[in-house]
């Protein structure tokens, strides 16, 4: 912990200059969510000139003169450049590392399944979840459960990439399913044009069209509008269901985490 104007210089070449304000306190977690949500520090994009010292500056200076007594936090990774970011000392859980950064650092990642997208975020309001040795990581306000140690990201991290994995799965499983469809309608058109032609003198056709009779059926079943493949459909429709309310879940825990471990955290107050 420290006090003062902390040492951390910004791209213009000045220092950041914190303005604490006297008569500032510490709030309930709620409290403070609201002022991050009125806020709009986050909504400025990360740029050379506009970098995460300035988010920080900007959220503490806003922060104290509002009442909310808050800390400048700088990060030391084990390789790579420092973050700053900032910190309340909140009433009901003790210190939340909160970081503002706008867009352009510390993005929602694009999955390794280039056929899988995932939505971005309204809110570029994080909380912080920071331990040395480990790399910095975050999670979207609204997704902690009010839950702030290391040992619960990563449960949240290993619960978004089973959901990743899982969404892979039933992708896989659409496009079979998708396929098998097609087959049948290719198959179906392919019979309709021979149909008649050398009647009685291609008897090997004449018995695949027997052995394919109940796929003329589950096509005919489709062009009234229902599932040709009633089980594969049904599982489907229902994992689509599931996919859809854990992503609900899930979805706040998708950023992208530091490149390298973090050294040092050095909060100012």
């Amino acid at each position: 912990m420290g006090c003062g104007q902390p040492p951390y210089f910004k791209t213009s070449g000045e220092r950041v200059h914190l303005v604490n304000n006297s008569k500032a306190s510490d709030h309930t977690w709620q409290e403070v969510v609201a002022f991050l949500e009125w806020d709009a520090t986050d909504k400025k994009d990360y740029t050379f000139a506009h970098t995460c010292g300035f988010f920080a500056e900007e959220l503490h200076n806003r922060a104290e003169y509002c009442g909310f007594r808050t800390a400048f936090v700088i990060v030391e990774f084990e390789t790579g450049e420092l973050h700053a970011l900032n910190a309340f000392n909140i009433a009901d859980y003790g210190l939340v590392y909160i970081d503002c950064t706008g867009k352009g650092r510390f993005e929602v990642p694009a999955p390794a399944d280039t056929s899988i997208e995932l939505a971005s975020v309204s809110s570029r309001d994080k909380v912080a979840y920071i331990v040395e040795g480990e790399k910095m990581s975050f999670i979207s306000l609204g997704y902690t459960e009010q839950n702030f140690s290391y040992e619960w990201y990563k449960k949240c991290r290993a619960r978004l990439e089973a959901y990743i994995n899982d969404l892979a799965r039933y992708k896989k499983d659409l496009a079979l399913y998708e396929e098998n469809v097609r087959e049948l309608q290719r198959w179906y058109h392919e019979w309709c044009e021979n149909e008649g032609e050398n009647e009685g003198e291609n008897e090997d056709r004449d018995a695949l069209f027997w052995e394919q009779f109940i796929r003329l059926r589950q096509y005919h079943d489709w062009l009234r509008g229902d599932d040709p493949f009633p089980e594969q459909g049904q599982r489907l429709q229902l994992e689509r269901k599931r996919l859809g309310t854990e992503w609900a879940e899930v979805r706040g825990y998708n950023w992208q985490e530091s490149e390298s471990p973090v050294k040092s955290i050095k909060v100012y107050w």
